[in-house]
C-alpha cells in the first residue's frame, strides 16, 4: 500500500502459527482494519517478505535491487524508486507472485 507507505501481506486463510510467529518477529504486525499483515514499506521489508514466503528474486527480478541483505537500514521507499522497482497492481498495491 504505497500511499500508506506499508508492506501488506494477505491471506485467503489464517496462516500457520509458525508463520505468524515468523512474521512478528520479522516486524509485521496484524492490522485488523486492512485486514492484513503489515509493516513499513522499505527494502529490507520487501526481502523478508520474500524470505517468509518463499518468493525468489528470480520470480520477480523488478523487485529490490537484488542486494537487499547488504542494506544496513530500512529505509522508504522514494516515488521514483517505487515505480521502477516494484511491479504494481493498477490500484497501487505491489504484487507478488506466487
Amino acid at each position: 500500500n504505497i500511499p500508506e507507505n506499508r508492506l501488506q501481506i494477505h491471506f485467503d486463510e489464517i496462516p500457520s502459527e509458525e508463520i505468524r510467529t515468523t512474521l512478528k518477529s520479522r516486524g509485521f504486525r496484524w492490522s485488523r482494519k486492512n485486514e492484513a499483515w503489515q509493516r513499513q514499506l522499505t527494502q529490507n521489508a520487501i526481502y523478508d517478505a520474500r524470505r517468509i514466503l518463499n518468493i525468489s528474486a528470480s520470480a520477480n527480478p523488478g523487485i529490490g535491487s537484488g542486494n537487499d541483505s547488504q542494506q544496513a537500514a530500512p529505509s522508504p521507499l522514494s516515488a521514483e524508486e517505487t515505480s521502477l522497482d516494484v511491479p504494481l497492481a493498477p490500484d497501487g498495491q505491489i504484487c507478488f507472485l506466487l
